[in-house]
């Protein structure tokens, strides 16, 4: 392998490892986004659970209300 050859592999080599750090950067922002809109799904869930709690005590307490009086 000559010189020249052995230079234009490290060029190709350098050029591919830029690539990938881009790409990599790319994927490391879409990781975060992903996870930030994780994060905020998770805490709509949680009111969401909150609500049906709610709602479901407010039942269980008028149903005892008006049937559970014995």
């Amino acid at each position: 392998m000559s010189e020249g050859d052995l230079n234009r592999e490290l060029g190709s080599l350098i050029t591919q490892i830029e690539v990938l750090n881009r790409e990599m950067k790319e994927v490391k922002t879409d990781v975060r986004q992903m996870r930030d809109d994780f994060s905020e799904v998770k805490g709509g869930w949680r009111v969401m659970l909150g609500i049906a709690a709610l709602i479901g005590s407010g039942l269980t307490w008028g149903l005892t209300q008006i049937f559970g009086k014995n």
